[in-house]
């Protein structure tokens, strides 16, 4: 297993379907209490684009939670080598995807959060997986193709060394 070093950062999937689905606050707060602290010890954070997706609609347990317990570990993408980095990758999206696939991608945080990992050096964490169709784009697809790390929610916690009792 390649080992992980610096920031992991999240991708709105895995705060989503961990609360809809294995580790559900009522299940698995530990989980919930473990990635706070490793949020507060810098290994673990997202971009602000995932907290504001976390927000639409109603305001679950979830939403609650990145806006009382987690919102410190939100940055910003506003810095010069993430917009470039936004714009190379929306770039590229343009010379393979139709129009109203490339707009899609670009209305979501999904982009944003791959140019903060390319700009940044660091390892995105997913639970999506590759497809390569031109109906839609992936964050591996774009991963791989910028060559960017990308891990899923259960190598994040080996990594890590987050275990659930």
């Amino acid at each position: 297993m390649k080992l992980y070093t610096g920031l992991l950062i999240l991708d709105t999937n895995i705060f989503i379907e961990a609360h809809r689905r294995y580790y559900a606050f009522d299940i698995a707060p530990g989980f919930w209490e473990k990635l706070k602290t490793k949020a507060e010890i810098g290994l673990v954070k997202s971009i602000i684009n995932v907290y504001e997706e976390l927000q639409r609609g109603s305001k679950d347990k979830l939403a609650l939670w990145a806006d009382e317990s987690f919102f410190d570990h939100f940055v910003s993408c506003s810095a010069d080598e993430v917009i470039a980095a936004y714009t190379e990758i929306i770039n590229w999206a343009n010379g393979i995807y139709s129009p109203a696939v490339v707009a899609e991608f670009a209305g979501i945080a999904d982009g944003w959060l791959i140019a903060f990992a390319y700009a940044n050096k660091t390892t995105l964490v997913t639970n999506e997986s590759r497809q390569k169709r031109t109906s839609k784009i992936t964050i591996p697809d774009v991963c791989k193709q910028f060559d960017i790390d990308y891990i899923d929610v259960y190598d994040m916690l080996r990594e890590l060394g987050i275990t659930l009792h």
